[in-house]
């Protein structure tokens, strides 16, 4: 839309663009297309952050995510290594009986 206002403005002839009087609007051409630009310029800047907290918004759940399954792998091995400990004393204890029992 703001390539077609500017095409509209830019179509617009010396003296109108100075002296042009906007019947619609009931102010100069140039207050005219002024506020015009300004209000393209705002919707696009709104826009433009829109699409930033989406991206950023993005990332984010993905890093989350990303978390997740780092918490869940360290879990995982965390109960990895308390089994093999687990069999590591039961094996010990074992040994032990086994010894009392020969000696």
């Amino acid at each position: 839309e703001i390539e077609e206002i500017a095409g509209k403005w830019g179509d617009k002839g010396y003296w109108s663009k100075r002296f042009g009087v906007s019947i619609s609007k009931g102010t100069s051409k140039a207050f005219k297309y002024k506020a015009l630009f300004e209000l393209q310029f705002q919707l696009l800047e709104h826009y433009m952050q829109m699409l930033t907290s989406a991206v950023v918004s993005e990332g984010y759940a993905q890093v989350k995510e990303g978390f997740e399954r780092e918490a869940q792998e360290r879990a995982r091995a965390f109960e990895k290594l308390t089994d093999a400990q687990d069999r590591t004393n039961q094996s010990v204890e074992q040994l032990m009986s086994e010894i009392e029992r020969v000696s």
